[in-house]
């Protein structure tokens, strides 16, 4: 299981934007979302960062037929294709870059069974991918920036999120990290991501994301992430 099917967990429009921004991504990329749910994160690729081409795998059928419906409203069919397949059986030659809000069992199997083939298909042999809320639970794995997304209005609402460069040997050899080492503090180079530039803001948060309560702690401006969904905790450093 890449994430929870029972229950819609997705990251506000706010937070999909600002995951996105992280990638600098251009009209020639082709966005793939790895479990992409109501389509936030497809939606804001297309209509927020100017992306032409959104590919989004989701297993959840009535859910996926939901988004194709959704989609064609918006009329934008042509740029956003939603397929109801198990992301594991994904085209790796696809994406040139990559959005995964899933947690961290996902994250590990898709980048043992997808990520590294995709990166292997690159003509650079390096694929651009962001995760919100969790890292990618292998050791070597690391990632190359982090920062926190703070909704404006909900000053306690943050969400982790980390950008990596994947290439087809990230990780071999290494063993899975321990969840609290992959839902760990994050670096001291993360940066606010109010401040970053890219994709146009979008126009409000989602409350449809689990809620993220950050609290204070102290005068040492630490930060304890805690995340409704899926039952999981992340500490940050602030």
């Amino acid at each position: 299981m890449l994430a929870p099917r029972d229950k819609l967990w997705s990251a506000p429009e706010y937070v999909a934007t600002k995951a996105l921004e992280q990638l600098h991504l251009t009209p020639d990329d082709l966005l793939v979302d790895y479990g992409c749910g109501d389509g936030v994160a497809l939606l804001a690729a297309v209509q927020n960062c100017g992306v032409r081409k959104a590919v989004g795998y989701e297993i959840h059928a009535e859910r996926a037929a939901a988004l194709r419906t959704r989609v064609a409203e918006l009329g934008l069919s042509d740029s956003i294709e939603v397929k109801t397949v198990n992301a594991l059986e994904a085209d790796p030659k696809e994406p040139t870059a990559v959005y995964m809000y899933l947690i961290e069992r996902g994250l590990k199997l898709m980048l043992e069974n997808v990520l590294r083939a995709a990166a292997a298909a690159r003509p650079d042999k390096l694929l651009r991918v962001v995760t919100v809320l969790y890292r990618i639970p292998v050791v070597g794995v690391e990632p190359v920036s982090s920062t926190r997304v703070r909704i404006p209005g909900k000053a306690d609402m943050v969400y982790p999120v980390y950008v990596y460069h994947i290439t087809p040997e990230s990780g071999l050899g290494g063993e899975a990290a321990t969840a609290t080492a992959g839902a760990a503090a994050d670096a001291d180079a993360s940066s606010d991501a109010s401040a970053t530039t890219g994709c146009d803001d979008a126009a409000g948060a989602s409350d449809a994301a689990p809620a993220l309560a950050a609290a204070a702690a102290g005068g040492d401006g630490a930060a304890a992430v805690a995340a409704a969904a899926p039952a999981a905790a992340a500490a940050v450093t602030a």
